[in-house]
Parts: C-alpha cells; structure tokens; sequence
C-alpha cells in the first residue's frame, strides 16, 4: 500500500514497480490512475459520468425558443421535443416552488426574468444553486452589453448572444465567470467589427 505523495512518484518513475499504480479515492468508486508520463494524478471516470450543462434554452412564454445551445448530440426532432417538453414544464410551475426540477435522468434549474424563461438541463448530482447564479451572471452580462435588454435584442442580435454565451460556457463547463472579463472580451470584438 503507498502511503505517500514521493512514494507514489517514487513507484511511477519505475522505483519499485514501473506498473500504473492505482488508488482508492474516498466517496468515489473510480479508480485514479498515475501516469508516469505525466506524474499527476487524474481520475479515470466511467463514461456515464458527466458534470456539464447539457443544453441551454431561452424561450418566452408562448414557447417560442429564442435561444438553444445543446452541448450534447441530439436529433432535430428530439431538441423540438426537449424544447417542447422543457417548457411545458417551466411554464405550468408554480412559482412558490422551487426552481429545480427532474427532468428525465437530468435536472433543469431555470429562471424567470419578465417574460423569458432561461433554463440549463444538469446532471442529477451537480450543484442548483450555483447554476442559478450562473443563469443570473448570464442575464447580468446581458443587460450590461445590451444596455436593459429585452427579448427583441436577442432577436435581432442573436449572433452576439452566442458570443457572449460561447464566452461564458464552452463545451458545456464554465468557461469563464468575471462579468469584467467578458464584458471586455466583447468589447474587443466590438472594435473589430
């Protein structure tokens, strides 16, 4: 059994024995592998498991989508019907409730700001509340660039709301989370065009 940091270097560097050396991490049943090509240790995770936003959907309250971005591969009529079914749940929720809900073997945490809702589908296990915050720095960075937006400006300008939000989300994970940041960022682009 390895006891330590410099004894499992020690092993991976070909010491006692120059096999991967394999762990046991507490609260997980992953295995986590060294690399001695790399000398750090990272964890082999199932392919089940995820912890990214799956889509982000934008949609007033008719249903009329006014933004989706799927960082999962989905048919087109399966994102019609992921729209069609998100929303009807989001809509009919009351608003006592809270703003989490199942949603197949996902999670939606959404938001309502005036007459759009803004909704981001999660794994089970990850964190609703810092989600919400994450919805709400979105909107934040919205108003700011957009100066009070409105559901017409991310109509009419819905290129630069995918750059804003490709700023902020990419792949799925958090990219960046300084409002400063990205504001900046746009700016830049701004000058460019």
């Amino acid at each position: 059994m390895i006891r330590s940091f410099d004894a499992l270097t020690d092993q991976a560097e070909g010491g006692e024995n120059s096999s991967p050396v394999v762990l046991n991490i507490q609260n997980t049943n992953s295995p986590a592998i060294l690399c001695s090509e790399f000398r750090f240790p990272f964890i082999d995770l199932p392919s089940s498991f995820s912890t990214m936003i799956r889509f982000i959907l934008l949609q007033n309250r008719q249903g009329k989508t006014r933004l989706a971005k799927y960082y999962v591969p989905l048919e087109e009529s399966e994102k019609h019907k992921v729209e069609y079914e998100v929303h009807r749940l989001v809509v009919n929720r009351d608003p006592k409730f809270t703003n989490f809900v199942e949603f197949r073997t996902h999670k939606v945490i959404y938001r309502r700001y005036a007459g759009l809702f803004f909704s981001l589908c999660v794994d089970i296990t990850d964190n609703e509340l810092a989600y919400l915050e994450c919805i709400h720095l979105f909107v934040e960075i919205l108003d700011h660039f957009f100066s009070n937006v409105c559901e017409l400006d991310l109509v009419f300008n819905f290129h630069k709301v995918y750059l804003i939000l490709d700023e902020f989300i990419l792949a799925g994970e958090l990219q960046e989370t300084s409002k400063k940041a990205i504001i900046e960022r746009m700016g830049e682009l701004e000058k460019l065009e």
